[in-house]
């Protein structure tokens, strides 16, 4: 289930949304990929997740990978690719992801980093969540 805040966001951005086959003027979105487990290249999923991590000082991004690399006080954590967001991972914090069902990143089909991990829907959602996990990410 999405929540609130994320449906908030996304019909501030982008008009009205479709979600769980409910159509309301929307084109397809990010989040309509993301969802089915399509993915999309998308400026505007990397605009909603610098808005999420606004808590966070000096965040950046630089083009790589075909999508966007995510830096925090010019330490590289995360990667934005076709509407999904992966973030660094130690043998510490990979479980975490692993136990959620999320997967390594993929850029193709003979490339996995095993490092990085995609980051569940629900701590996208919630800024305080995806910030800790940042914090994890740079080894705060």
């Amino acid at each position: 289930m999405v929540s609130g805040s994320l449906k908030r966001v996304c019909s501030k951005r982008f008009g009205s949304i479709r979600l769980q086959g409910h159509v309301n003027r929307a084109p397809v979105t990010w989040m309509d990929n993301h969802l089915s487990g399509k993915g999309m290249k998308d400026e505007s999923f990397k605009e909603f997740v610098l808005d999420q991590l606004s808590d966070l000082e000096r965040v950046s991004w630089r083009a790589m990978f075909g999508g966007h690399g995510l830096y925090c006080n010019g330490i590289f954590f995360g990667i934005i690719h076709e509407g999904r967001l992966y973030f660094k991972t130690n043998d510490k914090t990979r479980s975490e992801y692993i136990e959620e069902g999320m997967k390594p990143f993929q850029p193709n089909d003979k490339q996995t980093l095993k490092n990085y991990y995609e980051v569940p829907l629900d701590v996208i959602e919630d800024p305080g969540r995806l910030v800790e996990w940042v914090r994890e990410a740079i080894g705060l």
